[in-house]
């Protein structure tokens, strides 16, 4: 080396451009490198491929298959998971369909996100908790991803979801520890929902509790109900269900108004009838078909009847009251006051208190409701005299069972007018018909009511004990005024 020119400073310069134009060139290519790797991770390929991977990495972590067909990323914006598949550890379906998110918040900072929009199609999600096993199948999914480190020094991330919507999704429950109820009726521990569409928006959460608007639901359960249409503003937590806004329409019922089931578990649903309290209030034009019910409560099998209802509904099914209540089914009866039953189902047992600011009802459509239980074709035991009353209107009330009654009040019949303070026990037929009270009766047609025709009107106040509801059969003793009555066409 020439020592003068190192001198004079020229071999320290060449270094330098040497140096700097390498650096740039390999700038250059940096930044080259990482423009290539940006847009090739927007590419839908290349997206694929690195999902894959990951799904490769956690087959070896979580010992089962997990796969992801295509993916579709636009960072911070939206993803796009179709065919997605996950196995649970004994190798069945624990998810597959296809998942996008339309993110409208990623707050790396701060660890917030904001998912305006999730959606979920053509899938497949079972939850099973397998016979002999302590935890459900998607538990080790849970605990892998909850980690090992229980310290506090890292916080959660902060996730919302805004709106949710599933299309054709199909969703099983099944605890095999549990499951086993009869055909017909939906099992709350072997539960198979099918063609799924739903739009819920407004989701939140506060404590135990989960905020819904649920604008749109539809689904098939394998028991045969389908609920054509459901919306109303939710919240479900471990001690309530409740709806506001309620709109439930199935191909027979339709519900509108307000409604409130409280639990101490979500066992109570097992026995549903004795140990969910209710608290409704029944708009206008809701109609209830007792088949409906019948899904949810076995023991209402083969009570096929069509119920119009508007009125605040409180209690258990088996102790069950209704204030400020109107209801019709048949040709005839209708009832609007205040309703208390205990002892539902089984009908023909239950104590009834009724308070009738109006109530009516015929023969017909008595005998037109079954005898429990209520699939067994059975007829309510009452006497065929009955229908001689035609269509009665009573006001007043009424105390005990259906078939031993105390009344306080009028009734109005196509045979005459009745006020009663009265109790009254039906036996197995006319002849051994109980009764003991007061009677004042106005034009009642004595003789129609028991087959005997030379008695017609009688007008009176009396005191009445005796059995028997026909003239051969009739024994009974009346203390008090006779005002009027008609015998063989005199009146006496």
């Amino acid at each position: 080396m020439n020592s003068s020119t190192f001198k004079e400073g020229r071999m320290p310069r060449k270094i330098t451009r040497i140096l700097l134009r390498g650096s740039g060139a390999l700038f250059l290519c940096l930044v080259v490198l990482t423009l290539a790797l940006f847009f090739a991770i927007q590419t839908p390929r290349f997206q694929t491929w690195l999902g894959k991977k990951a799904g490769a990495y956690l087959n070896r972590e979580l010992n089962t298959t997990v796969s992801v067909g295509n993916i579709r990323i636009r960072f911070f914006k939206t993803a796009e998971l179709r065919n997605v598949l996950v196995l649970d550890l004994r190798g069945d379906t624990l998810f597959r369909g296809d998942l996008s998110l339309l993110l409208s918040r990623f707050d790396l900072k701060n660890q917030k996100v904001t998912v305006e929009e999730a959606s979920l199609s053509n899938a497949d999600a079972r939850v099973i908790r397998y016979k002999g096993e302590k935890d459900f199948n998607f538990q080790f999914l849970a605990d892998y991803f909850a980690g090992s480190d229980t310290s506090s020094s890292s916080s959660p991330w902060d996730v919302k979801i805004n709106s949710v919507h599933l299309s054709g999704v199909n969703f099983i429950y099944r605890d095999e520890k549990r499951a086993g109820t009869a055909p017909g009726t939906i099992d709350y521990d072997d539960l198979w929902l099918k063609d799924v569409n739903a739009h819920i928006a407004g989701i939140s959460t506060s404590a135990d509790t989960v905020f819904a608007n649920v604008k749109r639901l539809q689904a098939v359960e394998r028991s045969g109900f389908v609920l054509q249409q459901f919306s109303g503003q939710l919240s479900v937590s471990d001690s309530h269900i409740r709806c506001e806004a309620l709109r439930a329409q199935t191909f027979n019922s339709l519900v509108k108004g307000r409604l409130l089931f409280t639990h101490k578990s979500w066992e109570d649903y097992d026995d549903f009838i004795n140990n969910v309290q209710m608290a409704a209030d029944l708009d206008d034009s809701t109609a209830v078909d007792t088949r409906d019910i019948g899904f949810f409560a076995r023991e209402l099998h083969g009570l096929n009847k069509k119920v119009t209802l508007k009125g605040k509904v409180t209690g258990l099914v088996s102790d069950l009251h209704l204030r400020d209540f109107y209801f019709s089914f048949g040709q005839h009866t209708r009832f609007s006051g205040d309703f208390s039953i205990n002892g539902l189902p089984d009908f023909a047992s239950s104590y009834l208190h009724v308070d009738a600011r109006s109530l009516s009802t015929s023969y017909k459509d008595l005998m037109a409701i079954p005898d429990y239980p209520f699939d067994a074709g059975n007829k309510l035991p009452l006497p065929t005299e009955l229908a001689k009353l035609g269509v009665v209107r009573y006001k007043g009330k009424l105390d005990g069972f259906v078939s031993d009654i105390t009344t306080y009040g009028t009734f109005t019949t196509a045979i005459g007018h009745v006020r009663t303070q009265l109790s009254f026990r039906v036996g197995s037929g006319t002849h051994d018909a109980v009764y003991k009270g007061r009677i004042v009766a106005s034009g009642f047609q004595l003789g129609t009511l028991f087959g005997y025709g030379q008695l017609g009107a009688l007008d009176a106040d009396v005191q009445v004990q005796g059995k028997g509801l026909d003239i051969r059969s009739v024994d009974a003793e009346l203390e008090g005024q006779i005002s009027g009555l008609e015998f063989n066409g005199y009146r006496y």
